[in-house]
């Protein structure tokens, strides 16, 4: 394979990557939100509800930070990686 087919194709799975991280995080948002709402509703109806609706929350919103940070994580491999390719073609000129 030539060199910009292998970098090409390279890009194109950490695309994939990434886009599925991002997808996954949207729906983890949307899914927090609805339990956001839905704790909202039940929040009226008891204290004990209450403390354990703030409980599934936070572990829910600490799911969401994970995953963000994970994302991140990934865009700076992707960044990382795109540079380190520019530097290779440029090398290879």
């Amino acid at each position: 394979k030539s060199l910009r087919k292998e970098i090409s194709e390279e890009l194109g799975g950490m695309r994939y990557e990434l886009k599925d991280k991002i997808t996954r995080l949207f729906e983890l948002e949307s899914q927090a939100l609805s339990d956001i709402s839905r704790i909202h509703g039940m929040l009226s109806n008891s204290s004990i509800v209450m403390a354990s609706m703030e409980l599934d929350l936070k572990k829910r919103e600490e799911i969401v930070k994970n995953e963000i940070s994970n994302i991140r994580l990934v865009l700076l491999d992707l960044v990382t990686g795109i540079e380190e390719l520019k530097n290779l073609l440029k090398s290879n000129e």
